[in-house]
């Protein structure tokens, strides 16, 4: 019988469900740690011998972490890198007392077996010498993959990286230049990445407006992955003294075009507080709305339309409070000396802060001592924020564990710049 399937999650669950196999052998251009194991749990499953499984690789099968990839296959399948051609045939067969065959456009990565639209056919009508002899020319334009293999990918990996990046970048600048998105699906590799490019997109500036049906689906689906992140993240910071909104509904910003966006979704993010502050605002009733919680300086995590970014958010348009704190006390030369200190300690970051209509304030490349000029720009109807920006195949993009690990490395170096730019509760309290 010869199926045509164009919903990979087909092909996913039929590789799940095999039973009695003999043998595996696949050919891909691409694989991912996602095809390792589905691979590795069709093989575990059906108690095969690692020299029962053979994979053929094409020399440029993946960008992240190649060399991690090649030792987990290698555990329990004889790996093949076809070096002497460009290998673009994705072919999957199966030995069994029915054998299976599939072939089509599906690599053996997340976007080929769930998310991509493809197009392959399975069937069980064989011809077994011609399947053995496309793999055994594979075999003859192949090497094994060797200990001194798994150690070269891993060392050039950053190199090849930063190459198909900048090969990517390029195609995109020539393509899109004109079309207003910030860059296609084709500029980065996001396959099994915790954001997808649907996410990204959804912020798009096409989108931003639009309110209802599918994107506001997609705006919850991003939502919903920023709020099993706060889970792991508020632990943290609890820790050190910051919290989040006090409104469950409030926890991330709002996913519909509203005045609280200027009507406009181009981001989506968490805010956290210091806890101090959070208490004051709802003791001293400074935010009847519940929405008021913006308006205070803050740190937050955020996927924008072109990357992902940490901030220290430190002033919306209008009604900021700490915009006039720190307007208050830029001017005394104790306070100015030791802001220009705590900036001179977080260069080497990539961060900039930036205020509306304004070039940014790159920390790297200014003299700590001219912040203070550049700020008294900011003024009311600005927003002013200092960035740490992800693009979004930064590798520390790809899992719960390692946006974790980030986030609470760039915030925590943020925290002591929030104390000194934000306003003293405790003092104001007993003060009033």
């Amino acid at each position: 019988m010869v199926e045509y399937v164009w919903v990979p999650s087909k092909i996913e669950k039929k590789m799940k469900n095999l039973t009695g196999l003999r043998k595996i052998t696949v050919s891909t251009a691409f694989l991912t740690l996602y095809g390792v194991g589905l691979l590795r749990d069709v093989v575990f499953r059906n108690k095969l011998k690692k020299q029962s499984v053979a994979v053929y690789l094409s020399k440029e099968f993946s960008d992240i972490d190649p060399g991690n990839i090649l030792e987990r296959l290698r555990d329990f399948a004889d790996v093949y890198i076809v070096n002497r051609k460009k290998l673009h045939a994705k072919v999957y067969y199966f030995e069994s007392d029915t054998d299976l065959l599939i072939v089509g456009s599906s690599n053996l990565t997340k976007g080929g077996m769930v998310d991509n639209l493809e197009f392959n056919i399975q069937t069980d009508e064989i011809q077994e010498e011609r399947i053995r002899a496309f793999f055994e020319r594979c075999r003859d334009l192949a090497v094994p993959v060797t200990d001194e293999i798994v150690r070269h990918y891993k060392d050039t990996e950053k190199q090849r990286r930063e190459l198909r990046q900048i090969q990517r970048k390029l195609t995109a600048t020539l393509d899109f230049e004109a079309s207003g998105d910030p860059f296609d699906e084709e500029m980065y590799i996001l396959d099994g990445y915790y954001f997808n490019f649907t996410d990204y997109e959804t912020l798009f500036p096409k989108y931003q407006e639009v309110k209802g049906g599918d994107i506001d689906r997609r705006r919850k689906a991003i939502q919903d992955k920023l709020l099993v992140l706060d889970k792991r993240v508020s632990r943290e910071f609890q820790k050190v003294g910051l919290v989040h909104h006090w409104m469950d509904a409030h926890i991330t910003s709002v996913i519909r075009p509203m005045d609280f966006n200027d009507n406009c979704v181009s981001w989506i993010g968490v805010r956290y507080a210091r806890a101090k502050t959070v208490s004051c605002i709802r003791e001293l009733k400074l935010s009847g709305d519940g929405y008021g919680f913006p308006k205070y300086a803050c740190i937050q995590f955020c996927l924008t339309d072109g990357g992902f970014e940490i901030n220290l958010f430190h002033a919306v348009k209008n009604d900021a409070v700490d915009r006039d704190y720190l307007h208050s006390q830029i001017g005394d030369a104790a306070f100015a000396s030791e802001l220009i200190k705590a900036i001179d300690e977080l260069k080497g970051y990539g961060l900039y802060w930036h205020i509306d209509g304004f070039e940014p304030f790159e920390f790297d490349s200014r003299p700590a001592n001219e912040f203070i000029e550049f700020y008294k720009q900011d003024e009311n109807g600005r927003t002013s924020s200092l960035s740490y920006w992800v693009e979004p195949d930064d590798i520390r993009l790809f899992d719960e564990e390692s946006i974790l690990e980030m986030v609470m490395e760039i915030s925590l170096l943020l925290i002591p710049l929030l104390d000194l730019v934000s306003t003293n509760w405790d003092a104001k309290t007993l003060h009033n």
